[in-house]
């Protein structure tokens, strides 16, 4: 996460590559929890 940070200070260009690896991971997390939320319940035993 630090060397996306430098990379975003430093490289031209690399704000938009940040942003789009942003969304996705954002998108990711969404998918993982909706997933999860979804995740069929067991019975206790």
């Amino acid at each position: 996460m630090v060397l996306e940070d430098v990379m975003a200070l430093t490289m031209p260009g690399a704000r938009n590559f940040h942003l789009c690896l942003d969304l996705v991971e954002i998108a990711q997390s969404v998918l993982i929890v909706g997933y999860a939320w979804r995740w069929p319940k067991q019975a206790a035993a």
